[in-house]
């Protein structure tokens, strides 16, 4: 990595974001390359006590806390505060208004930033194509084609599919362990791929810091490929009981969003269960590649 820009920026502070600060700092590839953090300027000086003990946290680790926030501040700020760094990583976007993630890869280009990882980790958004379901997936493509059709930043996007805990959460509603149910979205073969946060912040180290030849472009992640009906099969399997099988067509998922149409967890239901750009096999993955572990759905349910 070269010296000239500061090292690596990471934007963003949320689950993924601290996954990758922590992973990357702790990399023992890292050879002592400086690793900042992106944070609002409210934050880094607030006097409330749990974001002085997360400050605190930061600094104890050697991450140089940077004011500024990718909504509020203007163009030119932040083009200058990324012209800064060699390497950039966006950890936030999925709560941030339509058209940021489009924003941040304008200004990364803009400040001829060598190597940039985007916020897309997530779905193989080209597999799923234009005008799915989920209409933000659209300004995934447009950032995709902003970075194709350039030469100067080298990037690296990072097809993780689902977050693991999104199976289990209770809102998702997937996997509802408390009233042992499980959901299949469309169907019990349908397959999706997993990945643990602390994963991704692990795999995103392990490409910063040891790039090769297969790192550029769009790189598969999988802590596991699986179907609805495994997945089933493993919930009664960790709990000792049966659970009731509810499955959920991808007609009525689609009815649901009809009723619903700004609702954004039943646009995602309807990407997930139409199967399309939703799982790869794990032989695809740079995990598998380069013999890392990752933690599977049995892992996570031993917790």
């Amino acid at each position: 990595m070269s010296t000239e820009r500061n090292g690596v920026l990471v934007v963003g502070a949320g689950e993924l974001g601290q996954a990758v600060v922590s992973s990357i700092v702790s990399h023992p590839s890292r050879n002592g390359i400086p690793v900042s953090l992106l944070l609002r300027q409210g934050t880094i000086t607030s006097q409330d006590s749990a974001k002085q003990t997360q400050v605190s946290q930061y600094r104890n680790l050697g991450i140089n806390l940077v004011p500024g926030d990718v909504v509020s501040d203007s163009v030119e700020d932040l083009v200058s505060t990324f012209r800064s760094f060699h390497t950039i990583i966006i950890c936030t976007g999925m709560w941030l208004p339509r058209g940021t993630q489009r924003r941040i890869a304008q200004m990364v280009l803009a400040a001829e930033t060598p190597r940039f990882f985007p916020w897309q980790f997530g779905l193989d958004f080209e597999a799923i194509g234009h005008g799915s379901a989920q209409d933000l997936f659209d300004e995934q493509l447009e950032v995709r084609a902003l970075l194709r059709g350039q030469q100067k930043t080298d990037w690296t996007i990072f097809s993780t599919g689902m977050f693991m805990d999104y199976l289990f959460d209770r809102d998702f509603n997937i996997v509802d362990r408390t009233n042992s149910v499980v959901h299949a979205l469309n169907d019990w073969t349908t397959e999706v791929t997993v990945t643990s946060v602390m994963d991704i912040g692990r795999i995103v180290a392990e490409v910063l810091w040891c790039p090769d030849n297969t790192t550029s472009g769009i790189v598969y992640v999988a802590g596991e490929t699986i179907s609805y009906g495994r997945l089933a099969d493993e919930v009664e399997r960790a709990e000792g009981r049966k659970v009731k099988r509810e499955r959920w067509s991808l007609e009525l998922l689609q009815e649901r969003l009809e009723k619903d149409p700004v609702n954004h967890l039943k646009k995602y239901y309807c990407v997930f269960a139409a199967g399309r750009g939703v799982a790869w096999p794990i032989e695809q993955t740079i995990n598998y590649k380069r013999g890392i572990t990752c933690e599977t759905v049995k892992d996570y349910l031993r917790r």
